[in-house]
């Protein structure tokens, strides 16, 4: 079981973009610990990782982690939480976030665009500079742990930098995941399509990257199982800022398909029978397991009309995934 938590909406950039900007009712709601010590208590050591994103996690106090971790190393557990977080705080405050970052219990990943739209403020762009005046002064701060993975989110408008930030991870030791933005929050309206992303992931193993980016590295090692055998909302739970409970992120983000408690057990298909497949000819199509194996991308492209265009493009990209596949 991992646990996603996202204990604040509140969020210290100015992005163009975001997928989670309705996380709650209200700005000010925060997720109670005892949301998550509930979550603890109950799975033990059969949780694995706590995963906190936001909002940014650190707009909330170092104690709030502190105090879960003092929980969980109680509880005769060893639960990793792992941060995805702007680290702009830490970058400003770098001090105030060392007792945190440097837990034994504690990974850490950030973020970062080669464009304009990951903002510091309406007026200030997230530049390479600064970014990498951050991991260097991450690496400096807290010896003790790996160089951060970044995440980059992939659009239409930006798509021509993904080797540049592949290329980036290497230069700093690194390794970044390259993921296409998700139809949620204020990018609910926004799409990539999945075949344009393998070709992405080709483009990247053909120049000797793969190794750092995370998505290219286990593609075709991970997608094992049928899409009608998946089990991804059994293994997963999302609390949000207010203490709802969801069973994936995105859904979380969109605030539906929402569980009535931490016993519920209701899986996703169940509540919506649509998710099962993109469409029924899907079953008998050899790309079935790579269309099929996400429930809120079988979601996004039926919401937004967008399935035959989805199906032509993986049908192009038929000879390149074949390729990837073979290794």
């Amino acid at each position: 079981m991992d646990l996603i938590i996202k204990p604040t909406v509140r969020c210290n950039f100015s992005c163009t973009f975001c997928s989670s900007t309705k996380l709650s009712n209200r700005v000010s709601d925060e997720l109670s610990l005892n949301d998550i010590y509930q979550f603890v208590d109950k799975y033990g050591s059969d949780l694995r990782t706590i995963i906190v994103n936001g909002g940014d996690p650190l707009m909330m106090e170092p104690e709030y982690y502190l105090n879960l971790l003092d929980y969980i190393e109680k509880a005769n557990t060893n639960i990793v939480l792992a941060f995805t977080t702007n680290l702009w705080d830490f970058y400003l405050n770098p001090d105030k976030w060392v007792p945190v970052f440097s837990h034994r219990l504690v990974s850490v990943t950030t973020s970062f665009q080669l464009d304009d739209t990951r903002r510091i403020d309406k007026d200030r762009i997230l530049d390479k500079s600064t970014f990498i005046s951050i991991i260097e002064l991450f690496r400096q701060k807290v010896p003790n742990k790996p160089t951060p993975h970044f995440i980059s989110v992939i659009t239409y408008d930006n798509r021509h930098t993904c080797l540049d930030l592949v290329r980036l991870a290497k230069e700093l030791g690194t390794m970044c995941k390259l993921n296409y933005v998700t139809s949620t929050g204020r990018s609910s309206e926004d799409y990539f399509l999945l075949g344009d992303m393998y070709e992405i992931y080709h483009k990247i193993k053909s120049e000797g990257l793969a190794e750092y980016e995370y998505n290219t590295s286990r593609q075709f090692t991970s997608i094992t199982t049928c899409p009608l055998n998946r089990n991804c909302d059994k293994g997963i739970r999302c609390l949000q800022p207010d203490g709802s409970i969801y069973t994936c992120g995105s859904f979380g983000d969109m605030r539906q398909y929402k569980l009535k408690s931490i016993d519920d057990d209701t899986r996703l298909v169940n509540m919506d029978r649509s998710l099962i497949m993109l469409k029924s000819e899907c079953s008998t199509c050899r790309l079935f397991r790579y269309c099929n194996g996400c429930y809120h991308t079988i979601h996004s492209l039926k919401r937004l009309g967008r399935v035959e265009q989805h199906c032509k493009s993986m049908k192009s990209k038929m000879g390149l995934i074949t390729e990837l596949e073979g290794g």
